[in-house]
């Protein structure tokens, strides 16, 4: 109840200069607010209020080395526990919770930058983390960068401490299992069920799915209608594994259920299966996550209508039976 009161009421009080006792300024601007707040929630204050220091009793508190944008960030965080970040401002954001020693702060960029890590900017992410000494998101991002099965993964950007780590990261495997999804660690040498299908288990057959990083896309396939032939889909959706969330993402340019597909270079592809009337397709599609978007490729060299698939040292094989 107390907690109820006091965060919307401080808040309020802040906003409307109501009740404050002391004035921190930051690159010029002035941001009104309370001793008590900022000395329960910020270690760097309640040092600074207690050390005894005539500093420490001054109206006014001048302070040097951050941003005001991100103090002002920080500050709302203080007051309401929302925090608003984007990639351009983060490592700001990153800077100033450091000095005023706020780790929920840290801790909420580190899972921000997480959620928005891709091959583009990795490397950048992990000089966060060897900046601000983020073990944790450290490893995430290299088991992401395993995971996307990248041929020159020198080409990224890496540092010589994070490729020699990289190739120590034992290995996993997301797999489709009917219609459940499991996660096959190797370090563990454990599988866990991770997700099912959104729509249910009788929503869709046919599908295939393949992971590359940290997600899971299922695409195409046909309504489930068992005994029936049914019309191919085109629909795609991804699983994240780092948010444990679904989405749609940009269909496919050809309908096709009983296809094959693989993860590679950052691309998701999609190859062979049936259209609608059952024919069999020589063309092949691969998905750009970034861009969200599909694109053909070059076709299948023959009509094979049974096969498999794998990736192996940055190349894509597939393996026909003999007589197919």
């Amino acid at each position: 109840m107390l907690q109820e009161v006091l965060y919307p009421n401080f808040y309020i009080f802040q906003t409307f200069q109501r009740f404050c006792d002391v004035a921190v300024c930051v690159e010029g601007k002035t941001f009104f607010s309370h001793r008590a707040v900022l000395a329960c929630c910020c270690p760097y204050f309640h040092s600074f209020f207690t050390c005894g220091l005539q500093d420490s009793r001054d109206d006014m508190i001048t302070l040097q080395g951050i941003s005001s944008d991100s103090f002002a960030k920080i500050l709302h965080f203080i007051y309401t526990t929302e925090l608003e970040l984007c990639l351009e401002t983060v490592q700001d954001v990153m800077v100033t919770a450091n000095f005023l020693q706020v780790p929920e702060v840290l801790d909420m960029c580190a899972e921000f930058l997480y959620c928005e890590a891709n091959l583009e900017n990795c490397a950048e992410i992990l000089g966060l983390c060897e900046d601000f000494n983020l073990q944790d998101l450290r490893m995430k991002i290299l088991e992401y960068v395993r995971d996307c099965k990248v041929k020159d993964v020198e080409s990224l950007g890496l540092s010589s401490q994070d490729l020699a780590l990289l190739k120590t990261l034992p290995e996993r495997k997301l797999v489709a299992a009917a219609y459940d999804f499991y996660l096959y660690t190797e370090e563990t040498k454990t599988w866990a069920m991770i997700t099912s299908l959104p729509e249910g288990p009788r929503s869709q057959e046919a599908f295939e799915s393949a992971s590359l990083g940290s997600c899971v896309y299922v695409v195409g396939g046909k309504q489930y209608q068992p005994y029936t032939v049914g019309p191919a889909l085109s629909k795609a959706q991804v699983y994240d594994l780092k948010t444990n969330t679904w989405r749609d993402i940009a269909f496919l340019h050809q309908e096709r259920k009983y296809h094959y597909m693989v993860g590679l270079n950052g691309w998701v592809y999609a190859m062979g299966g049936m259209d609608s009337k059952s024919q069999c397709l020589h063309s092949v599609e691969r998905y750009n996550p970034t861009g969200d978007y599909w694109e053909f490729v070059d076709y299948l060299p023959l009509d094979f209508t049974m096969y498999s698939v794998t990736t192996c040292m940055g190349t894509v094989l597939r393996y026909v039976p003999v007589g197919a």
